[in-house]
């Protein structure tokens, strides 16, 4: 495979860490809404498995009810930040990934972002009541340095989770049929506002994702300042999805070590004139008939003899000389333009970056056919997928040096240029400038593809062969397993049964209450160790929630917090329980 496809490949297979695909996140996102619109008043929610009710605020509701593609949005945005496929830094236990959906909400400015605040904390809810089943059922959180294994670097564990929420998108399909349409599954990220609140170094949802990368990379920079941005990237000890977080600091980088390149030719224009350097006494540069060094009248002690640094030394001066406009006013040097332009093209990284998450996201959450049950994979072309990044790749990178010095030089040094042809000499602009400046931009590029996507390859390999191997003889464990535990008193389990399994009920009704009031997943405090729920993956945050912390369990989690309840069914308003042992705490 070529990295690009097998990072396709990896993404197509997968949703690691998600204990819902994210085609299922979107469907209990058009749950919650056709609920809302259903409702009298249109905020009210009716929890499952009882006659209880729970009304959002009404901009919320507005905003879920008005905003369907950016609530489904939402709904799998930590799923999609940094990358689809790379979740750990909205997930993680010490990133506060409830707070990060707090700071969304508070940060949204229109109806737009507010539903796709909301949508984060239905995924966050869900999450919740999801991964008590899925950790249970795989035997362990989500992690490729699994218990199992002694924390050594192993895929088993992921490909059971894949395995397990598939199985899940399975069930939701035979339940729903129509449920992952094309029209059903479409959603649209508010792009500008991810821009805003999620890559900017000044918003809290981004200074939480980076807590622990920001430090690293500080200090690193410290040891190596007068490095290219690229070298002090690649020694930096981070994950890929770290590394890509940390886009907004490279560009910030890049675009200093840009305005390095450009101090870097005053500084060689001055070794020219200086007679005691090597370059200067080689020229001899002096002033001409203007009495000015460094204009185009400039004596040299050679021409011919030394047309390297003759050629070299005029196509700079000219270049950093200002540019008369029309009415003869001095204007920006052709290497102020030059950097204001590339400057310019830096800055279209993360817009191309959110580009190519949200074109992945579309691809990855493509409709099922309705009458072909099972939980298909997208064909994505990697081209297609990663065409924003590529494309502003090329832009900034492929430049074409001799025309861009000719187009911005001053008339003077094009003369000179002709000048010198007459006696066979022939200058090539573009070479004397590019090595000056081109590896500057260089290092951005080199960096995402050399320290974020090329590490990754020969895991994404593994995963897809691992896959390939072992998902029959999971899902033959699986069934046996869920066989095992089955509610007594009716017939299957609750992937035969999901409208009427706990495991969808408790999941519905966490995220109705959340909507209604953040607070049932917040922390209660500011500091890390603050009571509450702390990470979507690990089994048991439910037990950290409002919900069951202040006793409204019964409402909410009618069949209980264990692992049974999920596994159990409430059918024609009688309850048919499993009795199945709890999930293991895991001591991470």
């Amino acid at each position: 495979m070529t990295r690009l496809s097998a990072l396709l490949a990896f993404l197509c297979f997968s949703q690691p860490a998600h204990a819902y695909p994210t085609r299922v996140h979107i469907a209990l996102a058009n749950d919650i809404r056709t609920e809302l619109l259903a409702s009298p008043d249109g905020r009210t929610l009716r929890l499952e498995g009882g006659d209880y009710i729970v009304r959002l605020p009404e901009d919320d509701a507005r905003a879920v009810r008005e905003w369907p593609l950016a609530f489904r949005a939402g709904a799998i945005g930590p799923d999609n930040f940094v990358f689809p496929a790379m979740t750990d830094l909205t997930h993680a236990v010490g990133l506060r990934p409830y707070d990060q959906c707090e700071d969304l909400y508070q940060l949204a400015e229109t109806d737009q972002e507010r539903a796709y605040a909301m949508g984060c904390f239905l995924h966050g809810s869900s999450d919740a009541v999801a991964h008590h089943y899925v950790n249970a059922l795989t035997g362990e959180t989500f992690t490729v340095n699994p218990i199992s294994n002694n924390r050594e670097e192993d895929f088993s564990n992921v490909v059971r989770h894949i395995v397990a929420e598939v199985m899940i998108q399975e069930a939701w399909q035979t339940a729903w049929p129509e449920a992952f349409t094309d029209e059903a599954m479409l959603h649209a990220i508010p792009k500008d506002f991810i821009l805003r609140a999620v890559t900017h170094p000044d918003s809290p949802v981004w200074k939480q994702m980076t807590t622990h990368a920001v430090p690293k990379w500080e200090a690193i920079q410290a040891g190596m300042p007068d490095a290219l941005m690229v070298e002090p990237a690649a020694a930096l000890d981070v994950a890929p999805a770290e590394h890509l977080a940390l886009i907004p600091l490279y560009v910030d980088r890049v675009h200093i070590d840009l305005d390095w390149a450009m101090s870097d030719i005053d500084a060689l224009i001055t070794d020219f004139q200086d007679p005691t350097s090597a370059l200067g006494a080689e020229l001899g540069v002096g002033p001409g008939p203007d009495g000015t060094v460094g204009t185009e009248d400039d004596s040299t002690n050679c021409i011919v003899t030394c047309i390297t640094p003759y050629t070299t030394y005029f196509t700079l001066v000219a270049l950093q000389a200002p540019i008369p406009d029309d009415s003869g006013a001095l204007g920006p040097s052709a290497l102020d333009t030059i950097a204001a332009d590339l400057h310019f093209k830096l800055d279209k990284l993360l817009p191309a970056y959110v580009q190519s998450v949200s074109e992945t996201s579309a691809l990855l959450n493509e409709g099922i056919d309705p009458d072909n049950p099972g939980a298909e994979i997208a064909d994505i072309d990697p081209i297609q997928a990663f065409a924003p990044l590529i494309e502003w790749s090329e832009d900034l990178t492929d430049l074409d040096w001799d025309l861009i010095v000719e187009t911005v030089s001053p008339g003077w040094l094009l003369d000179l240029r002709d000048t010198l042809e007459i006696i066979g000499i022939y200058v090539d602009f573009g070479g004397i400038v590019e090595p000056l400046i081109q590896p500057r931009i260089d290092e951005i590029r080199d960096a995402i593809v050399g320290v974020v996507i090329e590490p990754a390859e020969g895991q994404i390999d593994e995963l897809t062969t691992l896959i390939e191997e072992e998902e029959d003889a999971i899902r033959t464990e699986f069934v046996a397993e869920l066989n095992r535990t089955a509610p007594s008193g009716v017939q299957g389990t609750l992937l035969d049964d999901l409208a009427h399994s706990g495991l969808y009920m408790h999941s519905f009704n966490m995220v109705a209450v959340t909507l209604a009031d953040h607070q049932m997943v917040l922390p209660m405090a500011d500091e890390h160790a603050g009571v509450g729920a702390a990470t979507f993956d690990a089994s048991y945050t439910l037990a950290w929630t409002q919900p069951v912390i202040c006793g409204y369990q019964t409402a909410i989690l009618p069949l209980g917090t264990d692992r049974a309840a999920l596994l159990s069914l409430h059918i024609d308003g009688k309850d048919f329980l499993s009795t199945a042992e709890d999930s293991p705490v895991e001591c991470h």
